[in-house]
C-alpha cells in the first residue's frame, strides 16, 4: 500500500508560497512529485470573495491557492471565532469545486484560520506543529497523528496519548544536489585565511549578540561569511550596535540573501560554519534548526552553541547548556585543528547524515508512521 502515490493532497501553511521557502513548501514540492498537492496559506482580507489556483513551478501537480474574504484585518485579532468561521466555510466551497474530498491534509500550525481539522475535507489528517509554543499543549486538533521537529512538542502529546511522532528537519533538493557532487571526492584544502560562514536573520532575537561579536573581535585573522537580510530594526540599540560591528570588522563580509542553489554553492568554499543562539525557552527552545542539515550537507565542521538535540553527535563542535561562552575557547580549538574536524572520514558522516534527511527520506519515514497508525485500526 502506497501512502503518497497518486493522492491529492492538501497543505495547509502558515507562510505563503511567496515566503522564503521552508519545510511547508519543501514539502509540497516533494510531494508532488507523485501526487496532486493543494498549497493554501491564508486568505488576503480585502474587499470581495476573489480567487484563483496556479502552479508557481513547472510540475502542474502542485497549485498553490490565493483567495480573499471581505473583512477588515482586526476582525481576525477581534474576533477569531468569526473569521475563523467565515476562512473555514469559503475555504471548502473551494476545495470542494477543485478537489472534492482529499486523501491527506498536512496542518502546519495554522492556528489563526483553524482552531480543529475536524470536518475538514480529507480522509487522513496530520498536525505538523514546527515550533514549540506556549499554547501548544497536547491537543491534537483533531488529526489522526502528530509530527513535529520539537521533541518538547511530541512529549506534550505522547503524555495526552496521542499518535505522535518525531522526525527532524529535511534537506532541500538544491543542497542534496550539491552535497552528492561534494560526496564523490571529500577532499579538503584549507583556505587561506579561513572562511567561516552563518547563514539566516543576521538580527535574530535568539542571536547571541555578545558571544559572537568576541568571537569575532578575536579572530581578525578568520573571514566570516554572513548571509542574510541586513535589514534591522533602527530603533533597537542592539541591533544598531551589532550593525555598526558587523560593517566596521574587515574581517565580516555581508552577503545579504541568496537563492537556495547560490547558497548552496557558496558553502561549498568555507570551512566551516558558526551557529550562535541565546534560548528564551519561551519562544525559542534551542532545540533544533533547519540551518543545521544544509551546514552539515558540505560536510565542514559546525561551530555551535547547545542544540538538545544534537547534544549526543560527534559530527560538530558544541558548547554545554546554557554556557555560550564556551563557543569562544570552542572555536579556537576547532581552527588550530581544523584539518582533523575536515577529515574525509568526518565529511563523509556530515554528509550522509544530512542525506539521509533529505524531503524524499523525510516522507519515506512519514509514510510508515502512517502505515503503522492504520496497522491498529479496525
Amino acid at each position: 500500500m502506497s501512502i503518497f502515490r497518486d493522492k491529492q493532497i492538501i497543505i495547509l501553511s502558515p507562510q505563503s508560497w511567496n515566503h522564503i521557502h521552508v519545510s511547508k513548501h519543501h514539502y509540497a514540492k516533494e510531494l508532488a512529485i507523485l501526487n496532486k498537492v493543494y498549497f493554501i496559506s491564508a486568505p488576503l482580507t480585502k474587499f470581495g470573495w476573489k480567487y484563483k489556483w496556479y502552479s508557481p513551478e513547472k510540475n502542474p501537480n502542485l497549485e498553490v491557492l490565493d483567495f480573499k474574504i471581505p473583512l477588515v484585518n482586526r476582525i481576525k485579532f477581534y474576533w477569531p471565532a468569526l473569521y475563523r468561521k467565515i476562512v473555514k466555510r469559503r475555504l471548502f466551497t473551494i476545495l470542494k469545486e477543485r478537489a472534492g474530498y482529499a486523501n491527506i491534509c498536512i496542518d502546519f500550525g495554522c492556528y489563526a484560520e483553524f482552531d480543529t481539522l475536524k470536518n475538514f475535507p480529507a480522509h487522513f489528517k496530520i498536525f505538523f506543529p514546527v515550533d514549540d509554543k506556549n499554547f501548544i499543549t497536547g491537543d491534537a486538533r483533531c488529526a489522526d497523528m502528530v509530527l513535529s521537529v520539537s521533541k518538547n512538542i511530541t512529549e506534550k502529546f505522547l503524555v495526552q496519548r496521542k499518535q505522535c511522532f518525531y522526525i527532524n528537519h529535511g534537506l532541500s533538493n538544491e543542497f542534496s544536489e550539491v552535497s552528492k557532487k561534494i560526496l564523490a571526492t571529500p577532499i579538503y584544502i584549507p583556505n587561506k585565511p579561513l572562511c567561516f560562514g552563518y547563514a539566516g536573520n543576521i538580527f535574530s532575537t535568539y542571536l547571541d549578540f555578545d558571544i559572537f561579536e568576541k568571537i569575532i573581535r578575536q579572530n581578525e585573522d578568520i573571514r566570516f561569511i554572513l548571509y542574510g537580510d541586513t535589514k534591522f530594526n533602527a530603533e533597537s540599540p542592539v541591533h544598531k550596535k551589532w550593525y555598526a560591528f558587523l560593517k566596521q570588522s574587515k574581517n565580516v563580509e555581508l552577503k545579504g540573501i541568496l537563492k537556495p542553489i547560490d547558497l548552496a554553492k557558496a558553502y561549498t568554499g568555507l570551512d566551516g560554519f558558526v551557529l550562535c543562539y541565546k534560548p528564551d525557552y519561551i519562544h525559542y527552545h534551542g532545540e533544533n534548526s533547519h540551518k543545521i542539515l544544509e551546514y552539515l550537507s558540505t560536510g565542514k565542521i559546525v561551530i555551535s552553541t547547545h542544540i538538545s538535540i544534537y547534544e549526543k553527535s560527534l559530527l560538530f563542535s558544541m558548547s554545554q547548556r546554557n554556557h555560550n561562552e564556551e563557543l569562544i575557547n570552542i572555536f579556537s580549538n576547532v581552527i588550530q585543528k581544523i584539518e582533523a574536524y575536515n577529515s574525509e572520514n568526518l565529511i563523509k558522516q556530515r554528509i550522509e547524515f544530512a542525506l539521509d534527511n533529505s524531503y524524499k527520506r523525510q516522507i519515506d519515514r512519514i509514510e510508515k508512521m502512517i502505515l503503522k497508525i492504520l496497522s491498529k485500526q479496525p
